[in-house]
């Protein structure tokens, strides 16, 4: 698994975010660590509900309504997603779409127990809604926002499996661990990567984004090639993700991409580098499962 994913150095972050709300807060415990975090992501974003119960499916419709408010933030919206999640699901579809999410998520934190403790703690929401179809997309199967730092949007499609979901859920914590590693950690200068002539290569969407889109996309690409090589059962492409090799090939491609841009090391961290070579070090060390 990715470093970031690690127990040891996503709850090193998350204690750091922790202490900047509270220097005096005792952390002793695991509970403790995920209190101390969600202080902080509520003074961070007042405007977004943070959830402190221990049940994170939020089906109310009022607080997904704020939840999903925060897919309209950001400065770098080159796709013009800022209307994507569409509205409520009636009650009954809702619940019975929850339910698929739920059940995946309970068999998702059997399978690694590294993942399930990082999970636990840095994720307090998962909504479920409908997708709306964009002027360059049919339509989202979910996402996140560092606008809502812990919280998950899915839309469960009605061709969506389990296989798709568990995916997802690695998909959408690795884009709050790389939020969270960047309020710990520069990682781009803004300013510059908003110019086009400085975009790069997506290793999901194949095509020409904004550098922080970019370099999500490599980190997921790598943690979904690293999740299925380690401890996600054996399967092809799923809905979501193509099969390992072309995975693999468009993650590499995308960190070529990126490193090739001339001023890279203005655009970017050593931080975020450093990032990208262990994101290439996990595609070349996975066996090729199909």
């Amino acid at each position: 698994m990715l470093s970031l994913c690690e127990p040891k150095q996503a709850f090193g972050n998350l204690y750091r975010l922790a202490r900047v709300q509270d220097p005096s807060v005792s952390i002793i415990t695991a509970e403790d660590l995920r209190r101390g975090y969600l202080a902080f992501l509520e003074g961070r974003q007042p405007s977004v509900p943070v959830n402190y119960s221990d049940d994170i499916f939020v089906v109310d419709q009022a607080i997904q309504d704020k939840l999903a408010g925060a897919f309209s933030k950001g400065a770098l919206n080159d796709l013009n997603q800022e209307d994507v999640v569409g509205e409520n699901y009636p009650l009954q579809l809702l619940g019975q779409r929850t339910q698929l999410v739920q059940e995946a998520l309970a068999y998702l934190l059997t399978l690694n127990d590294d993942f399930s403790s990082v999970f636990d703690i840095v994720i307090h929401s998962i909504f479920v809604r409908p997708s709306k179809p964009t002027k360059t997309t049919h339509g989202s199967h979910g996402g996140s926002s560092s606008a809502s730092i812990g919280a998950i949007w899915l839309a469960v499609g009605e061709q969506i499996q389990q296989v798709d979901l568990v995916e997802m859920l690695v998909h959408e914590l690795t884009h709050h661990l790389m939020f969270i590693d960047e309020l710990n950690q520069p990682q781009f200068d803004y300013d510059l990567i908003t110019r086009k002539e400085n975009f790069a290569l997506s290793a999901i969407l194949k095509r020409q984004r904004p550098l922080d889109k970019v370099i999500h996309s490599i980190a997921v690409g790598a943690s979904i090639i690293d999740a299925r090589n380690r401890y996600l059962p054996s399967h092809g492409k799923t809905l979501v993700h193509p099969a390992t090799p072309e995975l693999k090939s468009d993650t590499l491609a995308a960190i070529a991409s990126v490193m090739q841009l001339q001023n890279i090391k203005e655009l970017v961290t050593r931080h975020t580098i450093q990032l990208l070579e262990e994101c290439e070090e996990f595609c070349h060390a996975t066996s090729l499962v199909a």
